[in-house]
């Protein structure tokens, strides 16, 4: 368990290679076996979502197991604007709301956020965290999108957590979202 919570600490640190069944191929279910597994008990007794358990919530929908949390709402978070987003009721948890999203990809090792016609997110800055596990990454992309001046004065904090041992894996991210 220590070596889970591990992950985040230390951006840039190469890990030992945890027990995968089949280390050749992160496209194999169990690929997260040893790296981001949670047991439920004790994900479910983590009161405030980590990158780990957001990790670990993707993991689970990248390997099409259930997703038991009623604060994680599936949605195509990226056709909606930040107005629409303000009209549709979802679940949070204390305040904050957590969305599992499909993600269009433009290239190889590109993704594309492209928000449909009447989207209004505006991109201002970003990061990209990589960690090595065993050979693999663990990526912790986060951008930070606001409210242009038309919309509601409010403005939102939007940060995206995705996995990508391969790219073929990276058709889903875990998007968080708070004021």
């Amino acid at each position: 368990m220590d070596h889970i919570f591990q992950l985040f600490d230390q951006p840039g640190i190469e890990y030992p290679n945890p027990p995968h069944k089949n280390p050749a191929n992160p496209l194999d279910p169990d690929f997260f076996d040893g790296v981001l597994q949670i047991p439920q008990n004790q994900l479910q007794a983590l009161h405030i979502p980590s990158e780990t358990v957001l990790i670990e919530i993707l993991g689970r929908r990248l390997r099409n197991e259930p997703i038991n949390e009623i604060w994680i709402n599936q949605i195509n978070f990226y056709q909606h604007s930040p107005a629409t987003l303000g009209g549709i009721s979802f679940q949070a948890h204390n305040g904050t709301f957590f969305f599992i999203t499909p993600i269009a990809r433009c290239g190889l090792n590109r993704i594309n956020r492209t928000i449909e016609e009447g989207g209004s997110w505006s991109h201002a800055g970003g990061r990209v965290k990589e960690i090595m596990d065993g050979g693999h990454r663990v990526r912790s992309r986060r951008s930070y999108h606001y409210k242009p001046p038309a919309a509601d004065a409010d403005r939102w904090l939007m940060k995206e957590y995705t996995v990508y041992p391969l790219h073929e894996m990276n058709n889903f991210a875990v998007v968080k979202l708070h004021r």
